[in-house]
């Protein structure tokens, strides 16, 4: 099934398993049985299935990027007008697009300013943990835009089949957008390690600092960064002492940039 082949016009909506499209795996035939379940499927339909999903997963990948480097230079753009950020800017003009996201920061003048280090941070993570079940948002929109909609016996069988109590799961579209901007952010990361001067950046917490931090869980605002020609484990910077990122979507970006 491909969202591309899909229109609004169409009175039923496409049914689509819960769990059909592995988020950070390959599809493959074991996965299509799991799907299909129990029967005697015939290998054509084996094979349609396999075809179908793997075109639904390439649209929804790349409708997800279009929108969520649509929406991570929108950020930028906001970034400077509230306190411990600085201006992003490129040539002296504003960031208007992902690859010039990535310049930027490609840029180590722009890697030693703190501000500037706050600001790629919301760009990259805190403007998502703001906006709590964004992947969700985005996926019901994706949905409704194609005309789809999962299958309720599948998603219910997945929920009970989770080990995490209390956790609520997503659904395979949700996932693959998710997955999809845990990509774009590696690739920002990975411009800014262009050289010997640039920097890693990442809210991983390194091993080292595991042991240091009473609180096992990272902290809302935290980010980790090292200059890349250290051998040592990447220095905790977080605003400043005592400081955290604490921002609320709304005030910088628009609440339709996802359709942008």
């Amino acid at each position: 099934m491909s969202a591309n082949n899909s229109g609004a016009s169409s009175k039923q909506p496409k049914v689509l398993h819960y769990g059909a499209l592995p988020s950070t795996k390959p599809l493959t035939l074991t996965h299509i049985h799991q799907i299909l379940g129990l029967g005697n499927h015939s290998n054509e339909r084996i094979q349609k299935t396999l075809y179908e999903l793997g075109l639904l997963k390439k649209d929804v990948r790349e409708w997800a990027g279009e929108q969520l480097k649509s929406t991570m230079a929108a950020i930028a753009r906001s970034m400077g007008t509230q306190a411990n950020t600085a201006k992003m800017l490129l040539n002296n003009q504003e960031i208007r697009s992902f690859s010039q996201l990535k310049q930027w920061w490609s840029d180590t003048q722009n890697q030693t300013e703190v501000s500037n280090r706050n600001s790629i941070y919301y760009c990259l993570y805190g403007y998502f943990e703001d906006s709590h079940g964004w992947e969700e948002e985005l996926e019901a929109i994706y949905m409704s835009k194609f005309d789809i909609t999962y299958n309720e016996d599948s998603k219910k069988v997945m929920q009970e089949q989770c080990k995490r109590k209390g956790y609520k799961t997503k659904g395979c579209i949700a996932k693959n957008i998710a997955m999809v901007k845990h990509e774009l952010v590696k690739q920002v990361q990975k411009a800014g390690r262009v050289n010997d001067e640039g920097m890693s950046f990442t809210r991983n917490r390194p091993k080292c600092k595991e042991k240091e931090d009473e609180c096992k869980r990272r902290k809302k605002g935290m980010f980790y960064i090292s200059n890349v020609n250290e051998e040592n484990s990447p220095k905790r910077q977080c605003m400043g002492e005592g400081k955290k990122v604490q921002y609320h979507a709304n005030r910088f970006c628009s609440p339709h940039i996802w359709t942008k």
